[in-house]
């Protein structure tokens, strides 16, 4: 127990931290204001008490003047009251602004920071999920319930002065009796957090639903195929499942809660009844018994609240957690490490070996080349192969498993990562459609250098994206993406065309070209073909290609088959070979050779 409470401490204290980092002055104008709310209670009833004595006497005196004056003072009392609330929730409104902000950035820097091996596995894109859909929120919920907690304190401190006055008992009494609440309350946070880390896949699978819904691109299939009702109940399925969970929980906490405060209010009008006692046979005024009332009342409240907090921070730490973990993955510094050498001579793979995971068989084994400076190569092979794995370790998104990548002898894990990626171009057969536009789209090929558009223009004007371009009503400004101001849809080769164009965007010494026709027709596949030529010399060129016209183009080529490599060399000697590269080239050219015939 001890252990949870010292974990619980911890975690509440690293989340406070983070909540001040994410506006230092706000935070405390936030706190001040909250301290001063609390003075205001035990203020505010010691004047009533002063007020009610006050009207008494004059009642046998017939002079008002006292009475009017300490109402006058209460009256100020409330009204400062009332202004430090509104001004309390102003900072809380700005707070949630602050932090929303400051974890967006921490968040999303974090995420585009994680090595590519994270996102292999199931439960990180829970945790992301979580994060993403509770931590803003969470964080100032936790906020709320610090502000709340700090502000009954001060309250409470003014309050217990009060009773002691009468009897220092009472005190006990309205903690003891706070504590049945807050045992249940404490248990419906384990229990709902338990129930909501047990249905996170089954939300992201909604929210990815959801998306797929209003994506432009699949509007067409969805309708052809009916597939809206099936989406509707599929969710309505879900849906209904976390309703019956919540209505299990939520009928059992009301049950107790009942119970308990039932319990609460019992002993909390026994001891209403003792200070009537009290005030009568220790002759004490009416005052004073509005006075130990009052403080009674809002003793209870103080304490109930602080109770009610508490559970409330243990339960929002509960979520942040999943944040604080997420915040904490290491990450590899981008600026340690050699510098890249442009000037290198060989790039070797040396028995490489690579598998996922642990529990998985291996995509690559025992491979073993040499790729030359400002030569071009191809891999090639059936689908599943491993070409698009060996690109990866190439690009350092992954580490092989075992054997190593080398630049002239230095493996490529010792050079620093950002130097290492400045220099290497790439275009993925997956590419990103960003919700930007044309110019943002191509410029992201060098973010360095995206203000400039005479480069952007050359670089689509390279990879024949200029002519449609110009033709778009607002050119290079034109938004691209449907569901967005003023934007367009482009097909799909016209955005290969743009994703060509990143790579032209700075002379990087290697260059990567994952199918770079693959979704592009006849004739824009001749123009790209005729463009590769000129994108691929004086630069080391990789290119993955199912398209053996495009391979024709390269130095060497590698033959993947198995997760092996099996055979490399020339077009012409491969053919030679009478191999598997021979046998996929033949199966191509006579698939052309039936659609011409046909």
């Amino acid at each position: 127990m001890f252990n949870k409470v010292k974990t619980f401490c911890i975690e509440v204290k690293d989340i406070l931290k983070l909540l001040i980092m994410s506006s230092k002055t706000n935070t405390l104008f936030l706190i001040i204001t909250n301290i001063i709310s609390g003075l205001m209670i035990p203020l505010g009833i010691m004047v009533w008490k002063y007020f009610i004595d006050s009207v008494v006497a004059s009642i046998t005196t017939k002079v008002i003047l006292t009475p009017v004056l300490i109402l006058i003072i209460h009256y100020a009392v409330e009204g400062i009251n009332n202004f430090i609330m509104h001004i309390e929730e102003y900072f809380e409104q700005m707070e949630f602004d602050y932090v929303n902000k400051y974890v967006t950035s921490l968040t999303i820097n974090k995420t585009a920071k994680l090595e590519m091996r994270y996102f292999d596995k199931k439960e990180n894109y829970d945790m992301i999920q979580k994060v993403n859909m509770e931590s803003t929120q969470r964080l100032i919920n936790i906020l709320n319930m610090t502000m709340i907690f700090i502000r009954n304190v001060v309250t409470l401190a003014g309050i217990i002065g009060v009773l002691f006055l009468l009897n220092g008992w009472i005190i006990l009494f309205c903690i003891i009796v706070s504590i049945p609440a807050a045992v249940v309350s404490f248990k419906m946070s384990g229990k709902q957090y338990k129930i909501f880390n047990g249905r996170i896949e089954d939300l992201r699978k909604i929210a990815e639903v959801k998306n797929i819904l209003i994506n432009y691109e699949n509007i067409k299939e969805l309708k052809i195929y009916r597939l809206g009702k099936f989406l509707e109940e599929y969710t309505l399925k879900l849906n209904n499942k976390f309703i019956g969970q919540n209505k299990s929980v939520r009928k059992k906490f009301v049950k107790d809660i009942s119970l308990s405060e039932t319990l609460q209010l019992t002993i909390l009008y026994l001891l209403k009844l003792y200070v009537v006692f009290k005030v009568i046979y220790s002759n004490m005024s009416i005052g004073d018994l509005t006075l130990f009332v009052s403080a009674i009342d809002n003793f209870y409240n103080c304490i109930s609240s602080m109770f009610r907090a508490i559970i409330k921070l243990y339960e929002n730490g509960l979520y942040i957690k999943d944040l604080n973990y997420f915040l904490s993955i290491p990450i590899q510094d981008d600026d340690t490490g050699l510098v890249f050498n442009k000037n290198y001579v060989k790039i070797e793979f040396n028995h490489v070996y690579f598998r996922y995971s642990d529990s998985e068989e291996y995509v690559l084994e025992d491979i073993s080349f040499c790729i030359e400076n400002k030569k071009s190569y191809a891999f090639v092979g059936i689908n599943g192969a491993g070409k698009t794995t060996m690109v990866k370790l190439l690009l350092r998104l992954y580490e092989p498993t075992k054997g190593n990548i080398t630049i002239d002898g230095v493996d490529i894990k010792d050079i620093s990562i950002a130097d290492y990626w400045e220099n290497i171009g790439v275009v993925f057969q997956e590419f990103i459609q960003y919700p930007f536009d044309v110019k943002h789209n191509i410029g992201f090929g060098c973010v360095e250098k995206m203000s400039d558009t005479e480069l952007i223009k050359n670089a689509a004007k390279k990879s024949g994206a200029y002519d449609f371009i110009e033709k778009l009503k607002y050119g290079f400004d034109t938004n691209l993406k449907k569901g967005w101001d003023e934007s367009i849809q482009l097909s799909l080769g016209q955005w290969q065309k743009i994703a060509i164009s990143r790579a032209f965007m700075q002379e990087f010494p290697i260059l990567i070209l994952d199918e770079p026709t693959a979704s592009v027709d006849a004739k824009t596949e001749y123009e790209l073909y005729n463009k590769l030529k000129t994108l691929i010399t004086n630069r080391t060129c990789i290119l993955i290609s199912h398209r053996f016209s495009t391979v024709k183009l390269v130095d060497t080529i590698f033959v993947i088959e198995n997760h092996k490599l099996v055979e490399k060399g020339s077009h012409q000697e491969l053919l030679g070979k009478k191999g598997v590269y021979a046998t996929l080239y033949n199966m191509q050219a006579e698939a052309y050779e039936d659609d011409c015939e046909g």
